[in-house]
């Protein structure tokens, strides 16, 4: 399994896998005008799309380009995971709407033109995402939480997964998905109690989300804590007043039924959590000769396989200067001990290319 999360940045040999080959592209002539007149920069993804507005920099709406690319090819061998969610999600546009800041005056010129033009413009299967709440150096104590792996996977459960399986993952009563909600929340609340039961671990407080929300706020905790990335330095206090289980082995013991059902296999959910670096291996052997880096974020142990012939693996950290070398001859397993590293980020190169992990 190809584990990679994004603060560590390993470079190896032939690998493509470690840049963001997406590109922008024209807005689709049906889309609305509004969109024309506000967004001038576009992104297709299987169908679904991302708009950004001029006040949004490039860097970040590549970069939550990229993620919404992982969240549908998690394996980027350019075929969606799950042909059947993307279906749904291209039948009805799903987008991701990205602007500078929430409030802005190119979020109210948007809303306005929309308004002004369809008879009901909140029926579009719409997500919106802030250049302020991107972070294409991924998620970190100092920055934050990247957004952009909740908002765009929100997209993708909503518009993907709630729709082409209702009855597992709908977000409404009785659904696989909803069942599991109402475990961890300790009881079936369709709106937000005075208090929750003590035994829950998932107790969301916003009084402006209802039900389905919940479900689509539920799912999204539990995917990514999964994946790893709910559980960096400062983050599991920080959400522990919402949500408790940030740590994956933690998550997987305790919410059992969650994690059945977003592991099913007949599913293809992801498996790695996205870095943003989407890109296409166009030669197969590029996809053979990826490499595995686990586990990810690393506490102790780091385990590099390497699959194919190079000569050193060089370890770098957050100031440039060398934490590790090691001469490599063949496909080998790397074993790094990194137990007694300062927390951060580090730089790991061989060849040209890159992945990112975080020590913590």
């Amino acid at each position: 399994m190809k584990v990679v999360l994004s603060s560590l940045v390993i470079l190896f040999g032939t690998s493509v896998f470690a840049q963001n080959c997406l590109k922008f592209s024209s807005m689709p002539p049906d889309f609305a005008q509004a969109f024309h007149d506000n967004f001038d920069k576009h992104v297709e993804i299987f169908g679904a799309h991302l708009v950004a507005t001029p006040g949004v920099s490039d860097a970040g709406a590549l970069h939550a380009a990229g993620i919404l690319a992982q969240w549908l090819d998690n394996d980027e061998d350019g075929i969606a995971d799950n042909p059947t969610i993307v279906g749904e999600m291209a039948s009805v546009d799903a987008t991701i709407v990205m602007f500078d800041y929430p409030d802005s005056n190119e979020f109210e010129a948007f809303i306005v033109d929309l308004e002004s033009e369809l008879p009901d413009p909140w029926s579009l299967a719409l997500q919106d995402l802030y250049d302020e709440e991107t972070h294409p150096g991924g998620s970190s104590q100092s920055d934050g939480f990247d957004a952009s792996l909740e908002e765009c996977l929100h997209l993708v459960t909503h518009f993907g997964y709630a729709s082409a399986y209702p009855t597992e993952f709908g977000e409404q009563i009785g659904s696989t998905l909803a069942d599991a909600m109402d475990i961890a929340r300790g009881g079936q609340f369709e709106s937000i109690p005075n208090n929750y039961p003590e035994e829950a671990w998932y107790h969301y407080d916003d009084q402006t989300c209802d039900y389905g929300c919940m479900a689509t706020e539920y799912i999204y905790w539990g995917l990514t804590s999964l994946l790893g990335g709910q559980n960096y330095p400062g983050r599991c206090n920080e959400i522990d007043n919402e949500w408790e289980l940030c740590e994956p082995v933690e998550f997987a013991a305790t919410d059992v039924a969650l994690q059945a059902l977003i592991t099913n296999s007949q599913y293809n959910m992801p498996t790695i959590l996205p870095d943003g670096m989407y890109c296409v291996a166009t030669d197969i052997n590029e996809i053979e000769r990826a490499l595995t880096v686990w586990p990810n974020p690393v506490k102790d142990m780091l385990y590099v396989d390497v699959p194919i012939q190079i000569s050193e693996v060089i370890v770098i950290d957050s100031l440039g200067r060398i934490a590790y070398n090691v001469g490599v001859a063949g496909a080998e397993t790397i074993q790094i001990n990194v137990a007694g590293w300062p927390n951060g980020l580090y730089t790991v190169r061989a060849g040209n290319s890159v992945q990112v992990i975080t020590k913590h």
